[in-house]
């Protein structure tokens, strides 16, 4: 073989060597479940990721996360986010600039940048707010307010999507770039807790002149699990170019284990 095709083959198999290796730079565990977990009631559910790479090295920095949701779960039926979070004035004032009654759920995040030989890491608190429709799609917040010295606040739009069997719908959420520290590389979310759905929620409204107080209704667990349990999934995209699809299950209540053997 020519000198000449042999470089050209040699420089192939070290461009799919490195592509594959690259591919497998980060690894992703998913979490989800439903809370509380009886057939049929009204739930929150609960979703999280840990992303983490090879040698404890800081990972790309996330692009996007696609949250599939378990079919059957009655996303048309339930009555979270009554009113409207405009982003300016999420921005602008943090959690008080929003209606109480367009908060959809809560929870936390990590994030971490390398900064020389140090890893510099940041908790920060995650809220979920109902936004404005678009193209006739239901619109969702993720407002992540931290503080210096890795981020400040920050929000990533999601879309609520209709989605194929065995899912119903999906939250499709745009990572937008977060600058670190000076002249450092982008910011790194490696740990993501949130719920979608009443826990915790209390919303208002004005019935004869008078402010009532109640829990939203949220989206109803599946009448029937599927054997092995509730299918959760999620596709990660990645600042590097690499993508990962994760899939996981959320357990049967043994409420509903029982009636499936009747």
């Amino acid at each position: 073989m020519a000198p000449a095709r042999i470089g050209g083959v040699l420089a192939l198999c070290l461009a799919l060597a490195l592509a594959a290796a690259a591919g497998a730079s980060e690894s992703v565990r998913l979490s989800a479940g439903f809370s509380p977990d009886r057939p049929g009631a009204s739930t929150t559910i609960t979703f999280g990721f840990t992303v983490s790479s090879p040698g404890g090295q800081v990972p790309s920095p996330l692009s996007g996360v696609d949250l599939h949701l378990p079919g059957g779960i009655g996303l048309a039926r339930n009555t979270l986010g009554t009113a409207i979070c405009v982003p300016a004035l999420l921005f602008e004032k943090g959690p008080l600039g929003c209606p109480p009654d367009s908060r959809l759920g809560y929870g936390s995040a990590l994030a971490e940048v390398p900064y020389g030989p140090l890893t510099v890491g940041e908790r920060a608190s995650v809220n979920a707010y109902r936004g404005e429709l678009e193209h006739e799609r239901i619109t969702m917040l993720f407002f992540v307010e931290g503080w210096h010295p890795v981020f400040a606040d920050l929000v990533f739009p999601a879309q609520l999507l209709e989605d194929r069997p065995p899912f119903s719908g999906r939250i499709q959420t745009e990572v937008p770039p977060v600058p670190s520290l000076p002249e450092g590389p982008n910011v790194s979310v490696v740990q993501f807790q949130s719920t979608f759905g009443p826990e915790h929620l209390v919303y208002e409204r004005e019935i004869h002149g008078r402010t009532v107080f109640f829990h939203p209704r949220g989206v109803s667990v599946p009448p029937v699990c599927p054997p092995g349990g509730y299918p959760f999934a999620a596709d990660f995209s990645f600042e590097d170019g690499t993508r990962q699809t994760v899939h996981t299950t959320a357990p049967c209540a043994r409420a509903a284990r029982g009636r499936r053997r009747g």
